[in-house]
């Protein structure tokens, strides 16, 4: 999904929404719009000591029936940065337990300088 036009889509989570072996996230389009909530369960990919660098998967059910296969690794202990693809091939970025600010400083970051 990395666009540097800023045609990409989001999705977005909080921390307390995966708690336990299972969580959500919501799917938004490029002009922020609410596409669907998608549920599933997810399992531990690779291990750290801490709870920055644990690497999850997560297949998950969408409200408008699409299938999403999501990667995500923890920053800290309330902050998850990872991609989704669903079941059409539209990627997401995918930003959990994150302020609005620094998610928006994330994807400038991503989307490097503007031309």
């Amino acid at each position: 999904p990395k666009d540097k036009r800023g045609s990409y889509f989001i999705a977005k989570g909080h921390y307390s929404d995966w708690t336990g072996t299972g969580g959500s996230i919501i799917l938004y389009d490029k002009d922020n719009n609410t596409i669907a909530t998608c549920e599933g369960s997810r399992i531990l990919l690779q291990d750290s000591l801490f709870c920055a660098g644990k690497e999850y998967y997560a297949k998950l059910e969408c409200s408008n029936g699409r299938t999403v296969n999501f990667y995500f690794t923890k920053q800290s202990c309330t902050n998850s940065y990872g991609s989704a693809v669903d079941d059409t091939g539209q990627g997401y970025e995918v930003y959990v337990g994150m302020s609005d600010e620094l998610m928006k400083s994330k994807i400038a970051e991503y989307e490097g300088p503007k031309d």
